[in-house]
């Protein structure tokens, strides 16, 4: 068997593991609870000027959806090259003032 061969059954293989329902169910709420969690620390904790209330509702949808998008990324190598491809062109014009909002994004 050539090195390419190796290489290409190592690390190109299509997985299919596929999770439990009941698994996938916990996975997703364990997801909200924290991000959750992460929302009350950031408002009760936070320090920025911003209001506050308004960006922390922001970790919950972007932590559901993270989570959703690796769920479905994890398992094909071509979905996730593809993946970053399409990200790659995307800018994010919003601008964030506050290192510390960047941080509890980054978090989430």
């Amino acid at each position: 068997m050539n090195i390419l061969q190796k290489i290409q059954d190592k690390y190109l293989v299509e997985f299919t593991n596929n999770i439990p329902f009941d698994e996938f169910l916990l996975n997703i709420l364990l997801t909200a609870v924290l991000a959750g969690l992460l929302r009350l620390f950031y408002i009760h904790f936070g320090t920025t000027l911003a209001n506050r209330r308004r960006f922390a509702n922001n970790f919950l949808p972007l932590a559901l959806g993270t989570f959703l998008i690796i769920m479905i990324v994890k398992s094909s190598i071509a979905l996730s090259l593809g993946l970053v491809g399409a990200l790659s062109i995307v800018r994010f014009r919003a601008a964030i003032k506050d290192p510390e909002e960047l941080t509890f994004l980054f978090i989430a």
